[in-house]
């Protein structure tokens, strides 16, 4: 793809950031969910099935709300993006916690399978997250008011 190319598609992603971060992460996650699900089945069966399956879950609901709410935030108030993104990622570290600690007396789920699973799930959507962020013009980005002091719009997109 030639570098106009890349221009445009990175031109088309600013449009609406905060959605296609959330879509194409979520896509992300599934597609390293799968083999990760069928792993943790065939090395510890039924309740590494179950584990992981719950991972998966877990991951994946909480990436794409996340992204939900960050595109209602970009739309309300732009400004606090940056904030609210930093809260966002601080509360799925804390529901994984509480999930892992919450199933360390369940029986018929692999616990080693669910940490494996949402460890894995995490990282590479947080290297999504990474990548997708800085590839995207004006991704957080705020606009300030014009020097002459005419109001400007602030805004997150290029």
């Amino acid at each position: 793809m030639s570098g106009a190319g890349h221009l445009q598609r990175a031109l088309r992603r600013s449009e609406v950031p905060e959605l296609e971060l959330a879509r194409y992460g979520a896509v992300v996650a599934t597609v390293v969910a799968v083999p990760t699900v069928l792993v943790a089945t065939i090395v510890r069966g039924r309740p590494g099935l179950l584990g992981a399956v719950l991972a998966a879950g877990l991951v994946i609901g909480l990436f794409a709300v996340t992204g939900v709410l960050l595109s209602c935030v970009a739309r309300r108030s732009p400004a606090t993006l940056p904030a609210v993104s930093l809260v966002g990622a601080l509360i799925r570290m804390v529901a994984y916690g509480a999930l892992l600690t919450a199933l360390a007396g369940v029986d018929g789920i692999d616990r080693a399978s669910t940490v494996v699973a949402t460890c894995l799930l995490l990282i590479v959507t947080l290297v999504y997250e990474v990548r997708f962020t800085a590839t995207t013009p004006g991704f957080y980005w705020l606009h300030t008011p014009a020097s002459d002091g005419a109001e400007m719009k602030e805004r997150t997109r290029g």
